[in-house]
């Protein structure tokens, strides 16, 4: 029997290019007051949830922009962001290099099989 992450191939590529479209149109996106308050409230309610303290590390999985992972890093947790869309990451490159802030990192990975032991990750 095939795992999911066997069986999923050929469904990750539109998918990755959905999203690698989708972040050249961001930041129009948004620029909508409701969606962006969508955004906000959501955000928000992650970091309530997710509580990061200075020197946690977390991982962020299917981390976009790295809207989320910015905010934890802001905190002082060692941040590590994973996505397949290349586009979205390049976004979360911009806004980490833009707050220069050097605990949070972007890999180019699948969320089926993560390069990574997981004893080591905290949240």
């Amino acid at each position: 029997m095939m795992n999911k992450a066997e069986c999923l191939p050929h469904r990750r590529e539109p998918i990755e290019r959905f999203f690698d479209k989708e972040s050249l149109r961001r930041d129009l996106v948004l620029r909508d007051p409701i969606l962006k308050y969508e955004q906000d409230m959501r955000q928000k309610a992650v970091v309530e949830l997710i509580e990061p303290k200075a020197g946690e590390l977390i991982l962020d999985v299917g981390c976009g922009s790295a809207r989320d992972l910015v905010v934890f890093a802001n905190t002082g947790a060692i941040c590590i962001g994973i996505d397949f869309s290349s586009g979205m990451l390049s976004q979360g490159r911009e806004a980490i290099n833009k707050i220069e802030i050097g605990n949070a990192h972007l890999i180019r990975a699948d969320a089926n099989k993560l390069p990574f032991k997981s004893k080591y990750l905290i949240k």
